[in-house]
Order: C-alpha cells, then sequence, then structure tokens
C-alpha cells in the first residue's frame, strides 16, 4: 500500500510556478546550483526503469493529477501540492498508474542533469541499443537498477 507524500505547505498554497514547461532552467541561470524541469506524464504511462543518480539529488513537486513514486523501498502517491525529496544514491522510479496526466515540477541539485536529457536527444530515431543508453547514463553518473532477469 502506498504512503502519503510529504507536503510542504507553501507549495500546497501555490496554484502553479513560473515555468515555461517547454525548456528547462539551464544550469547557467542558476550558477550550476541546480535544474528545474516540468513534466506531463500521460495517463497509465510508465516512466524511467528504476536508477540511481550519484552526482545529484532529486525534488519532485506534483502540480497536477497523481503520480506514483517508488523510492527505495516505499512506495509513495504524488497529488497536487505534494512535495518528495529523492536523495542521491537511492534507487527510484515513477509511473502514472491513473486515467488523467500528472504534472510535476523536478528540482535537480546541483545542475546538469539537462545534458543528459539532450545527450539522449541527440540520439538517432528508432530503437536505442541498450549499452549505448548505459554508457550515456554512466556518464552522467545514473546507473540503471533493473531487477534480475527470469530465467
Amino acid at each position: 500500500m502506498a504512503q502519503e507524500a510529504r507536503v510542504h505547505p507553501r507549495v500546497a498554497e501555490r496554484q502553479g510556478l513560473p515555468v515555461d514547461p517547454h525548456r528547462p532552467v539551464l544550469q547557467w541561470s542558476t550558477h550550476d546550483a541546480y535544474s528545474l524541469f516540468e513534466y506531463a506524464i500521460p495517463p497509465e504511462t510508465n516512466g524511467p526503469p528504476p536508477h540511481v543518480h550519484t552526482r545529484e539529488d532529486e525534488s519532485l513537486i506534483c502540480l497536477a493529477g497523481r503520480l506514483d513514486v517508488h523510492l527505495g523501498g516505499t512506495d509513495y502517491v504524488l497529488e497536487p501540492g505534494d512535495y518528495l525529496f529523492l536523495p542521491r544514491d537511492v534507487v527510484h522510479t515513477f509511473k502514472n498508474s491513473y486515467a488523467d496526466e500528472a504534472r510535476v515540477i523536478s528540482v535537480v541539485s546541483p545542475a546538469g542533469l539537462e545534458r543528459y536529457y539532450q545527450a539522449l536527444a541527440d540520439l538517432p530515431a528508432g530503437p536505442k541499443d541498450i549499452t549505448v543508453l548505459k554508457s550515456i547514463m554512466a556518464d552522467f553518473g545514473i546507473v540503471l537498477q533493473l531487477p534480475p532477469a527470469v530465467s
């Protein structure tokens, strides 16, 4: 059963944050302190596979919808206004199991994760080679935590 996420009172009071959903806050505009992204997760959509960031901490702030987040060994359900801190070196993933789109703000500190997303975007169209993806992830201190293969 999922646990309630921790709520930051000032976040719950806001109806939104000043962010352009089409463009991240780039690291140079924050003196490399953090990067900020807005994610729109379509209904009934899995997020990334379980993974660990070794270089940065991440925070999620739910703006709309609901999002299931698995962090360490604990499951959370984020709802509008909820805040969850995802420390580095802790495995996590998320998914939208619900009928409505979920929107979250992700704050990553220190900055630099936007370069990872750019490296992924620069890959040729079509199916991705997992060894190439793992290499790019390693370049940015991200480690997949896939379950062992079932034989």
